[in-house]
């Protein structure tokens, strides 16, 4: 992960390790995710064309592709019916266009909410999810987004 992002912790985050995605833990169920979009998760674009031209181009007429394999990847960590995407807009990821997603769900019983960052690093999808609880007030989610180094 480490070759397509940096990512900067708050002091009170602490890292965890999990397969195939970085993960940190802070205070009052807070949580950083981030990692990779694997090419299987059916972007509608073949890879090497599309590496090749995210660097050429850069990654904003890109971002609308990374849509569908978002709300899976959120699907995918939702109880089942649970998930509610309450904005999708176009953001910034530590300085690079993205694609921002804003949601509600429910896993193991605990309302959550999310909010993601689609872009992409060396040619290559990524995400970055900063999740809490539904009465955190996500002040803190803005600096790390902010923060994160992407690459070209």
């Amino acid at each position: 992960m480490s070759s397509l992002f940096k990512l900067e912790l708050p002091s009170d985050f602490k890292p965890e390790q999990r397969s195939g995605a970085y993960v940190a833990v802070g205070p009052s169920d807070r949580q950083i995710q981030a990692g990779r979009i694997p090419w299987r998760a059916r972007l509608a674009i073949t890879v090497p064309i599309v590496e090749l031209l995210v660097r050429v181009m850069g990654p904003e007429p890109f971002l609308g592709q990374l849509a569908r394999p978002a709300r899976r990847i959120l699907e995918a960590n939702a109880e089942p019916g649970s998930l509610q995407i309450t904005a999708e807009e176009r953001s910034r990821l530590g300085g690079r266009p993205a694609l921002a997603l804003r949601a509600r769900y429910t896993k193991a019983g605990q309302p959550l909410q999310v909010r993601g960052f689609f872009s992409f690093s060396s040619g290559k999808p990524v995400y970055l999810f900063l999740i809490g609880t539904t009465h955190d007030a996500m002040d803190w989610a803005g600096q790390i987004a902010d923060r994160m180094q992407l690459f070209k």
